[in-house]
């Protein structure tokens, strides 16, 4: 980053784009510009243009995008792909034809191929097929790296593009939808309403037995400030954001009670799909730039419990 950065964080009241905005809004030396949905219309590339170009950015996070979980990735698998393709290529474009000096750009962990060898090294992407009930997301999400690496080679002069692959993220402004959200923000609700409503049991889809890392928002945030400043020759591959936090779900819906101090038991419903089986990536690119997550877990779920709390009504007590 230059010593004055204009920085513009796209998807801000999103759970990675909100975290940034967190973590650079403490800094003396960048101007801030996140704009709403109102305000800049994202499946428009010339709106999307002019507002980079009206306001001098010099960087872009591009954290935009729809995201959901087996159920919104089994029912939903034609918009997941639509929706992410047009507003990301979108917003390469404009960052390309403005010729701003670098973005970051998001993959997903579920690019990866489901037999690839564990923690998967970035190396490993396309070598083999992804997993079936998120394959329409993994698509346009690997469609997006592919095409940042390609203005990379094509305009070697040009933006230079970073794409990244944080593994399963959660935190403030995650996503809490009963239908939607991913695995954290769904076991937080379900347990928190459980508590709520003196439930002596909660129903689990799979078997419990699939392990994922998670790696808190903010930590994802100073990840992105550290690649904005690194020097990365000859970047041919995107780079993993993950942490030393890996569990099963059943040991995160535990760890989860815990928190939130619920004390029933858990049933696991082995009739509904489990997804990967595990999901672990390869962190050694960013902690040889000097990157470590300095959260831990149950830092992490505390903070993210007190959020929804504040932030969802105490009487909505429907869950899956």
């Amino acid at each position: 980053m230059k010593s004055t950065d204009r920085l513009m964080i796209v998807g801000a009241s999103g759970l990675i784009g909100s975290a940034c905005v967190r973590h650079f809004s403490a800094l003396d030396n960048v101007e801030l510009f996140s704009p709403t949905r109102k305000e800049l219309e994202l499946t428009d590339r010339g709106a999307i243009f002019e507002y980079v170009i009206t306001n001098k950015i010099s960087s872009i996070i591009f954290a935009a995008g729809r995201v959901g979980g087996i159920v919104e990735n089994n029912d939903y698998p034609a918009t997941l792909l639509d929706e992410n393709i047009v507003v990301g290529l979108n917003g390469l474009w404009a960052a390309h034809k403005a010729g701003i000096d670098k973005m970051i750009v998001f993959g997903s962990s579920c690019m990866y191929p489901t037999d690839a060898p564990q923690p998967m090294r970035e190396a490993a992407l396309m070598t083999g097929k992804v997993e079936q009930t998120s394959v329409a997301y993994a698509t346009a999400k690997l469609a997006l790296v592919q095409a940042a690496l390609a203005y990379n080679r094509q305009y070697p002069k040009g933006t230079f593009f970073v794409p990244v692959i944080p593994n399963s993220t959660y935190g403030p402004c995650d996503n809490f939808d009963y239908k939607s959200s991913h695995v954290m923000a769904a076991l937080i609700r379900k347990i928190h309403f459980a508590k709520k409503m003196d439930l002596n049991e909660i129903k689990i889809w799979g078997t419990g037995k699939p392990r994922r890392e998670f790696v808190y928002s903010d930590d994802v945030a100073s990840a992105c400030a550290v690649l904005l400043n690194a020097d990365l020759p000859n970047l041919d591959e995107p780079i993993n954001i993950t942490s030393v936090d890996e569990f099963s779900i059943s040991d995160l819906a535990h760890t989860i009670a815990e928190v939130i101090g619920y004390s029933g038991r858990f049933v696991f419903d082995t009739s509904m799909p489990d997804g990967a089986s595990r999901k672990a990536l390869c962190g050694e690119k960013m902690s040889a730039l000097g990157w470590l997550p300095s959260c831990s877990i149950v830092d992490g779920i505390s903070q993210t419990y007190e959020w929804f709390q504040q932030n969802f009504s105490s009487d909505d007590c429907s869950y899956a």
